[in-house]
């Protein structure tokens, strides 16, 4: 028998799930996801240890850091701005519809408060997201740190004969 013919076959589910998945993780490599090296996963700069900052979960150097900072800072204030604007133009249109005595001018007041609302909720899922993202990138780096330690002085302790 050759070795083909005695070597185990995959399921056709598992190989689609492989055809699907397998490009999925080279874009992400390829895009800088690379969560355990020891660089910038912008500027590709080489970290030492416990220099890092984390934005989305990825590590970062501090200037990295303080530029993705102010990016975001910027980006908030700009949905926030847009929210407020929409809640104005919801207002109007709500004063409009209660001025012009439609009966159902109440369901306005409901809408505006949604559509005011949803965005700055929005913003705030992302936020507490992102932090538990960095949270865990945190956790994952200082266990690998741990266990990188373990291994090294496991590999340094003297070695004992067994006793028979």
């Amino acid at each position: 028998m050759t070795q083909s013919q005695t070597a185990p076959k995959l399921p056709l589910h598992m190989r689609a799930l492989l055809a699907a998945f397998s490009p999925l993780s080279r874009l992400l490599h390829r895009l800088g996801y690379r969560p355990l090296a020891e660089r910038c996963s912008w500027c590709r700069k080489d970290l030492p240890a416990g220099a890092a900052f984390y934005i989305e979960g990825r590590r970062v150097c501090a200037d990295c850091a303080e530029r993705g900072r102010r990016r975001m800072l910027r980006a908030a204030w700009a949905y926030v701005i847009l929210s407020i604007l929409l809640m104005a133009f919801a207002g109007v249109g709500a004063v409009l519809t209660f001025r012009r005595g439609d009966p159902d001018a109440w369901i306005a007041l409901p809408i505006l408060v949604a559509s005011g609302l949803f965005p700055l909720g929005c913003l705030w899922f992302v936020l507490r997201a992102m932090k538990a993202s960095n949270r865990r990138a945190d956790q994952t780096e200082q266990v690998v740190a741990l266990f990188s330690a373990m291994e090294s002085l496991d590999a340094h302790a003297p070695r004992h004969p067994n006793k028979e």
